[in-house]
């Protein structure tokens, strides 16, 4: 399957639904109930006003309306609306903050891969 058909594919959660454990996906995700664990999503994931993640987010675009307490790591543009909330270090390759986004933590743009990044430093 091609890369662009994998972005029209969307996989949707609705509020009320609880995910306990990791989410991985090659496709579109729009996101509006609540995970206990990682996402790892190789295109765009969209977590709505209603989202609430405790675990860290990994994809290569973003739009955060909900909340993410956890590492955010975009590859590519990450967009936090006024709604969003934030509490964790986010690592960027474009960023947007609209007024009224919380975000309790480091904001970095990306520079190479995270792994080589993180390597040497201590807490």
């Amino acid at each position: 399957m091609k890369k662009e058909d994998l972005n029209q594919k969307r996989n949707e959660f609705a509020h009320g639904t609880k995910i306990i454990g990791d989410l991985h996906s090659k496709g579109t995700i729009r996101f509006d109930g609540e995970i206990q664990g990682n996402i790892f999503c190789e295109s765009k994931i969209v977590i709505g006003k209603e989202g609430v993640v405790k675990g860290n987010v990994q994809s290569q675009e973003a739009e955060i309306s909900g909340s993410i307490e956890g590492q955010v790591d975009v590859a590519g543009f990450l967009s936090c609306t006024p709604t969003c909330e934030i509490k964790g270090n986010i690592e960027y390759g474009k960023i947007k903050i609209e007024e009224g986004a919380h975000i309790s933590g480091s904001i970095a743009i990306k520079s190479g891969s995270i792994s080589n990044d993180k390597k040497g430093k201590t807490a």
